[in-house]
């Protein structure tokens, strides 16, 4: 099989390299790699080329960026791949209407790879055809298996792995981040981490939120995204992406968020997942952020022996009156939280007339003295409810 951009771009162990313009020549063929770093050398690249840059030679020069994109289309190149962050945080409009113009396909590089990362996969295609895993720090296929090693298995945030993982990532470290995890809603079904994270790199340019703030990785049950700059506009923006994607996949997603202040990456993650977790218990719900839910993460901390302790101080009276009578005065009560203690709106969203709700709130207010005038009362007794839901 003969490497192609397409092949570069879809097939090869590299991810979110992105071919900007020229979709129609993504069949040229690479015959070769080489790097750009200085103008001169130009005249020296070979047809079926690919050029690696960080762009640092034209930097604020559009001028040589015509001349060098010109004299790349001349030289039978196949394409120009520019690093972004280096030095350019995203790629200009400029020179992708230079690079349609002059049909010279425009790939950009992700940072978090090194211009040697992209040169050994390509070698290994070219002239060990034979080998099919290009190697990876950690052991890994692809590199979002050691992101997700680190966040899903390290116990301090101390791992000494940590340095190391920031540096081939481009993540600063010690990393603090805003992070988001999101899953197949109800935990069933295939995850299909590589077309969510497409669509979110599509929201993430359409709400300004630049690439040089954000990292995505996936593995098979989640996908994790990550923003490191915490500015009030971005926050905004990232709000937006995470309904903009629930919009693109309808009831099919389960989106938790930690706090939305930048903190360390293990407890932004570990937020994050315990927010994503609590569609089981709110399944009509997809998109959860902490500063709503925060009270499961307080419950999560919390021993077995704790929390059923809670609950007897609570609500088990009303779930061993359930069990004994075939009765839901725990689901009614639940109800008339969600309401906001409508009773009207709860009775009508279980399909029973106002005057039965009633009646089941005056058992439920006779077996554990429920109180809903009583603002410690109701606070404590919907803790237990919360309690009750992590136990069974």
């Amino acid at each position: 099989m003969k490497l192609t951009l397409d092949w570069l771009i879809h097939r090869s162990t590299l991810k979110d390299l992105e071919l900007l313009t020229c979709a129609d020549l993504a069949d040229t063929v690479i015959t070769g790699i080489n790097i750009l770093d200085n103008p001169d050398t130009v005249k020296w690249f070979h047809p079926g080329e690919l050029v690696l840059t960080t762009g640092y030679i034209f930097l604020d020069d559009e001028k040589l960026q015509e001349q060098i994109f010109r004299n790349l289309k001349d030289a039978g190149c196949a394409a120009i791949a520019l690093k972004t962050r280096r030095f350019f945080s995203e790629i200009p409009e400029h020179m992708i209407r230079l690079s349609e113009e002059v049909r010279l396909p425009l790939i950009e590089l992700p940072y978090y790879y090194s211009l040697a990362d992209i040169i050994s996969v390509v070698d290994r295609r070219l002239y060990h055809p034979q080998s099919r895993a290009e190697a990876r720090p950690f052991g890994a296929a692809h590199y979002y298996d050691s992101f997700f090693c680190y966040l899903l298995e390290s116990g301090t945030d101390s791992d000494a792995a940590l340095p190391q993982l920031c540096q081939y990532y481009g993540i600063p470290c010690p990393p603090r981040a805003v992070c988001a995890v999101i899953s197949r809603a109800g935990g069933a079904g295939q995850f299909g981490g590589q077309k969510l994270a497409n669509r979110v790199r599509e929201l993430a340019k359409a709400h300004n939120l630049p690439s040089s703030s954000c990292f995505t990785a996936f593995n098979q049950n989640l996908l994790c995204l990550c923003l490191f700059d915490d500015s009030a506009p971005l926050i905004r923006s990232f709000r937006e992406l995470l309904q903009a994607l629930l919009e693109s996949f309808p009831g099919e997603l389960s989106i938790g968020t930690g706090a939305l202040t930048a903190e360390p990456l293990l407890s932004a993650f570990r937020k994050a997942v315990c927010m994503c977790s609590l569609d089981k218990y709110f399944p009509d719900e997809h998109l959860f952020y902490f500063s709503d839910y925060f009270l499961f993460w307080q419950i999560a901390k919390l021993s077995d022996e704790e929390k059923s302790a809670i609950c007897a101080m609570t609500v088990q009276p009303l779930a061993d009156f359930d069990a004994e009578n075939h009765t839901n005065l725990l689901d009614t009560l639940r109800m008339y939280y969600q309401c906001h203690l409508n009773s009207s709106l709860a009775a009508s969203r279980m399909y029973i007339h106002r005057n039965t709700f009633l009646k089941r709130m005056e058992r439920i207010q006779a077996l554990i003295k429920f109180q809903p005038e009583h603002p410690g009362n109701l606070f404590s007794v919907y803790y237990g409810l919360c309690v009750y839901l992590t136990l069974h």
